[in-house]
C-alpha cells in the first residue's frame, strides 16, 4: 500500500471514529482492516489525481512543498473538514485547492466517514453487496 493511501485511510479512519459518537465500531480498527477493494480504489484515485494535478510543473512544485502528505491532503480537501490543500504553508494553498476542486469536485468525501462499516470482509462502503463495486467506482473515479 502506498504511503499516500495509508495517509488517506488513516485520516479517514481517525475522523470516522469520533469519540463524540455513541457507538464506535471503528475504535480498534486500523488502516489494514480496509477491504482490499477499498484500498485499491483509494490507490487508483490518488494515482490519477496526482497525475492530473501535476500536469502543470508549477503545481507539481507546490505539491512537493506541502507539509502534509498528498493522500492526507486529498482526503481533507475532499471532505469539508476545513483543512487540506488550501491551508498549506508556505505554498499557495488556494491555488492547489482550486485545482483539486476542478479535478475532483468539492467535498467529494464529505459523507464518507459515515458511509463506511466494518464487516467480516473488512472496512468498506456500507451498501448492498450487489451495488458495492459500482458505488466504490463512482466515488473513487475521476
Amino acid at each position: 500500500m502506498t504511503q499516500d493511501a495509508q495517509d488517506f485511510l488513516s485520516t479517514l479512519l481517525s475522523l470516522a471514529d469520533s469519540p463524540d459518537h455513541d457507538s464506535r465500531p471503528l475504535k480498534d480498527a486500523t488502516i489494514y482492516d480496509f477491504s482490499p477493494a477499498f484500498i485499491a480504489a483509494v490507490e487508483s484515485y490518488l494515482s490519477e489525481l496526482w497525475e492530473r494535478m501535476t500536469e502543470d510543473e508549477e503545481m507539481a512544485g507546490m505539491l512537493d512543498e506541502c507539509s502534509r502528505s498528498f493522500g492526507g491532503n486529498a482526503y481533507l480537501s475532499g471532505s469539508g473538514h476545513g483543512a487540506g490543500f488550501f491551508d498549506e504553508y508556505p505554498v499557495d494553498g488556494e491555488a492547489i485547492q482550486s485545482r483539486y476542486d476542478e479535478i475532483s469536485g468539492r467535498y467529494r468525501f464529505e459523507e464518507l466517514g459515515s458511509m463506511i462499516d466494518n464487516s467480516d470482509a473488512g472496512i468498506d462502503l456500507a451498501i448492498l453487496p450487489e451495488y458495492l463495486e459500482s458505488a466504490r467506482a463512482k466515488l473513487f473515479t475521476l
